[in-house]
């Protein structure tokens, strides 16, 4: 299951993805952009939580990355 959810904190906003992001969340997820870059000075998204990105998860990520949205990341480590 996915999850897509919100943070307001003063002028800066974070979207947080949790589960997998495919096709099927990538409208939800560009519809909550869309929403929240009118609304907040600086926007955040978090994949802290992510499992899998296909390709059209990978396309948004890009066009939002493009467009100044500032990205959350962590690297696994490898045992």
């Amino acid at each position: 299951m996915t999850s897509i959810e919100t943070a307001n904190t003063g002028h800066s906003t974070t979207i947080r993805v949790h589960g997998d992001l495919n096709a099927e969340q990538v409208s939800q997820l560009e519809r909550c952009w869309r929403t929240n870059c009118k609304k907040a000075d600086s926007l955040h998204l978090d994949l802290c939580n992510v499992r899998e990105i296909d390709a059209a998860g990978k396309s948004l990520i890009t066009r939002m990355f493009a467009a100044g949205v500032e990205l959350v990341v962590r690297s696994r480590r490898r045992s």
